[in-house]
């Protein structure tokens, strides 16, 4: 397997053994990644069982996973309920029935989207992203997913509010 910048373009080479080969070529180095660890997980056919990616996980199952075992345990009641909060307003509602193998950065971008037709601030934004995030890195660490699709999925820039002073007649 070789993965190596091609001009502007990232080559992966796949051996599938008996002397053949599958190649292909991507824009972003981390789709020729997710491309050449799910060539390989097919062609080592006893490696897919070791990744569970054949289990029909959804996302709402993983997140309720997810919060019972990572969140409730791990933070203040505050905390959860923010985390239950973004993911029954936000999360729950656009990928409540979707695989979890079938959520990719397109996906993050419709939800960035969404958020911002629903007239959402990009810090609450940033908050509805790391919840995700960190639902597919538990899903990662589960082996229901090869890679975390999100790893690395930019933060919403947030304008800093300038500090307001009392002035001399106030």
């Amino acid at each position: 397997e070789t993965c190596g910048p091609r001009g502007r373009r990232f080559t992966v080479t796949v051996y599938t053994g008996n002397y053949s080969r599958l190649k292909k070529s991507f824009r972003k180095k981390r789709e020729a990644e997710l491309w050449e660890a799910e060539q390989r997980t097919l062609n080592l056919g006893g490696l897919a069982n070791q990744y569970r990616l054949y289990s029909k996980k959804i996302f709402s199952e993983v997140s309720r996973e997810w919060y019972e075992r990572k969140i409730l345990a791990q933070r203040s009641p505050g905390t959860c309920s923010e985390y239950i909060s973004v993911l029954n307003n936000h999360l729950l509602p656009i990928f409540g029935r979707m695989p979890i193998q079938k959520i990719y950065t397109r996906q993050a971008d419709q939800v960035v989207l969404y958020c911002k037709e629903i007239g959402l601030s990009p810090k609450t934004t940033n908050k509805v992203l790391m919840v995700l995030k960190q639902v597919l890195k538990y899903s990662e660490l589960q082996k229901y997913i090869l890679k975390n699709p999100l790893y690395g999925y930019p933060e919403l820039k947030v304008q800093k509010k300038h500090d307001q002073y009392l002035t001399i007649s106030e």
